[in-house]
């Protein structure tokens, strides 16, 4: 997380008056320093579709052993871009399903997301929220962490 996200967030926290919170900037390895099952949710926006695939594995499973037995999460990813769209658009492939449009973009079908993501949490539901201004749709998860959901990979 840049330096810049979290002053931003530090000046949202003074201005709603909510107290309580801690903003760290680091990569995924900051995680590490996180008691387990300290949080009831978490919230990824935006977040492991934008990262290095190594680097979403080891949010993906430092995210399920922070949470509480039982507790949510919500995943939010960027739309699947086509074939014709990343010509169309100029994206960069770096490497199959891997692409550079400014942000790195780890650009998986849903259905290899939900593969991927039943390896570490239960899917309570999934939603496409449409952008009529882009013809696109976000893509939401809500999730459970369970006993019987373990990382296989």
């Amino acid at each position: 997380i840049s330096d810049e996200a979290i002053k931003a967030a530090g000046e949202t926290q003074k201005l709603s008056g909510i107290e309580g919170f801690t903003f760290t900037a680091g990569g995924a390895e900051e995680l590490q320093a996180i008691a387990d099952s300290a949080f009831d949710g978490v919230i990824l926006s935006n977040i492991i579709d934008n990262l290095l695939p190594e680097d979403a594995i080891v949010v993906l499973a430092e995210t399920r052993r922070i949470l509480k037995s039982g507790g949510k999460v919500l995943v939010k990813l960027n739309p699947f871009l086509t074939d014709n769209q990343i010509k169309e658009w100029n994206i960069k492939i770096i490497e199959k399903n891997f692409l550079d449009d400014g942000l790195y973009l780890w650009n998986q079908s849903t259905e290899e997301w939900t593969e991927l993501l039943e390896n570490y949490f239960s899917i309570l539901e999934y939603k496409e929220i449409y952008f009529p201004g882009h013809d696109q749709y976000n893509r939401l998860f809500l999730m459970q962490k369970s006993n019987t959901t373990t990382n296989t990979k």
